[in-house]
């Protein structure tokens, strides 16, 4: 019997059907949906996720979309949690426009573990910095792109004039 102090969180539901290849540092990493959130996130075979950090990855993303004023949730990018192997880089988060795809180091989902990495970064103590920053780039893409200028000939045109 669950008591007052215990939380339920959703089941972690990886939907084999619902699967994505993408690249990674010239790597092929095969992701799968994550079906019990609200947001479009996906998952490493490589890695693995509780409840409880799949739950706050994804109030995470909302609040960040929230932050940004991002009424269509449709639009945003496919968020992907890969893991440190994956990464390569020393990196935290990074945003591929390209592929529209924000990656995530799974080593974040551990709040413990995510102070110290952010530590050189902007805002460190702040556990949506990292997911922000990455968002923002998201969103300059696709403002961008959507703009009047959204191809790179327009836009040179366009800081011409």
């Amino acid at each position: 019997m669950p008591t007052d102090n215990m939380q339920n969180y959703k089941s972690v539901i990886i939907d084999l059907k619902n699967q994505n290849t993408v690249k990674k540092n010239g790597k092929s990493i095969t992701v799968s949906r994550l079906s019990n959130t609200n947001n479009k996130i996906y998952i490493s075979n490589e890695v693995k996720i509780k409840p409880k950090q799949q739950q706050e990855l994804d109030r995470d993303i909302t609040a960040v979309l929230d932050i940004l004023n991002v009424k269509d949730k449709s639009i945003q990018p496919m968020a992907v949690v890969i893991s440190d192997y994956e990464m390569v880089n020393n990196a935290v988060a990074s945003y591929n426009p390209v592929k529209n795809v924000v990656y995530i180091r799974q080593t974040i989902l551990d709040y413990n573990k995510l102070i110290p990495l952010q530590e050189q970064l902007a805002c460190p103590e702040n556990k949506y910095s990292t997911l922000l920053h990455e968002y923002i780039h998201w969103s300059d893409a696709y403002r961008n792109k959507y703009s009047d200028f959204a191809n790179a000939d327009n836009y040179k045109d366009e800081l011409k004039s």
